[in-house]
């Protein structure tokens, strides 16, 4: 079942839940979908675009390890990527990342 991200954001002001997003690749497009929505300062306060493996490593808690070991995209890196922003978040319930988005062009029609 695919959500619109209008969807979400109903679904999460409806739960009274906030979210936090950690993006690479798609370099805040998420981001900035979710704030083109009205209402959504209610459920997103904050988001990271840690284009770097630096960025990732530094704002993140991205182990440099992991990114050697199984790449800047992958499953691995993507659930450090929220981990983190999890951590680091103090304003939300949820953290999100696009895992393992390798088509930033996929990504731009997803959220339109």
């Amino acid at each position: 079942m695919n959500k619109s991200i209008e969807e979400i954001v109903e679904f999460l002001i409806d739960k009274k839940l906030t979210i936090t997003t950690a993006e690479s690749c798609t370099g805040g497009l998420i981001a900035s979908a979710i704030v083109d929505i009205p209402g959504v300062s209610e459920i997103f306060h904050e988001g990271y675009v840690t284009y770097s493996n630096e960025a990732k490593e530094r704002l993140l808690g991205v182990a440099s390890e992991t990114i050697s070991d199984y790449g800047v995209v992958s499953r691995q890196t993507a659930a450090e990527m929220a981990a983190g922003a999890a951590k680091n978040g103090s304003y939300h319930d949820r953290s999100f990342h696009p895992q393992a988005l390798q088509d930033r062009t996929a990504v731009r029609r997803s959220i339109r």
